[in-house]
């Protein structure tokens, strides 16, 4: 972005330039993992030929399709806003709205998702650092100490997610002039914030049942939602 904006690009350009890196960034941590992930045999030092490309998808079938379940549930509330976007300004519409008025009352909506995020960000950093101890008891047979992880995970959910929830309620109205000048539909976004104790609680449930390796059950609730 950095190297974008210094040729005095525009929002567009900048906003291209941070997805096009993001991309990049990604395919080259998939290229770190399937090559960290191969047999200690293969990463020696190539002669000759690089390991074919059977042999890379055989040894990271597992990876991949765990990888997907993982990055659905971190994209969850991405998702619901993508459905928004196709969804909510039409839906407003067809109620007999006027279309340059929903479209204002759909962006004034906008204004609570990154504080939803901020929210639910909030909690589960805290909730999931106890995952890798819960999937390492589980690998143990530790079973109380498991049970314990997975408690703490979800009492902090349920304490910050519920704090973040109501602090938001109660100060939405400054909050709203702050960050926006204005405060349009402080009653709307009051609403839309009650989300992040729900939505903290999915994603700390999830990550415990990541810790479990029942990864795809929590895909069945994002599909439902």
């Amino acid at each position: 972005m950095v190297l974008v904006s210094s040729f005095e690009s525009g929002a567009y350009e900048i906003g291209k330039g941070a997805i096009y890196g993001s991309l990049a960034g990604s395919m080259m941590g998939v290229v770190v993992l399937l090559i960290m992930s191969l047999p200690k045999s293969n990463l020696k030092p190539f002669r000759g030929s690089l390991p074919s490309i059977g042999t890379l998808w055989r040894a990271n079938i597992d990876l991949f399709k765990q990888s997907i379940f993982i990055c659905l549930n971190a994209l969850v509330l991405l998702l619901f806003q993508a459905v928004d976007v196709f969804t909510v300004v039409r839906f407003l519409h067809m109620s007999g709205m006027d279309e340059q008025v929903a479209y204002l009352a759909k962006g004034i909506y906008d204004r609570g998702q990154p504080l939803i995020q901020i929210g639910t960000i909030l909690t589960t950093t805290v909730a999931l650092a106890l995952v890798p101890l819960l999937a390492k008891s589980l690998a143990a047979q530790q079973v109380l100490n498991a049970r314990m992880f997975r408690d703490v995970a979800l009492r902090l959910s349920l304490l910050i997610g519920g704090g973040a929830s109501i602090g938001l309620v109660v100060l939405m109205g400054p909050i709203n002039h702050m960050l926006f000048t204005n405060q349009s539909d402080t009653n709307v976004l009051q609403v839309l914030a009650v989300s992040i104790l729900p939505a903290s609680i999915y994603l700390s449930g999830a990550a415990i049942l990541q810790g479990y390796g029942r990864l795809h059950v929590p895909v069945y609730a994002i599909v439902a939602g």
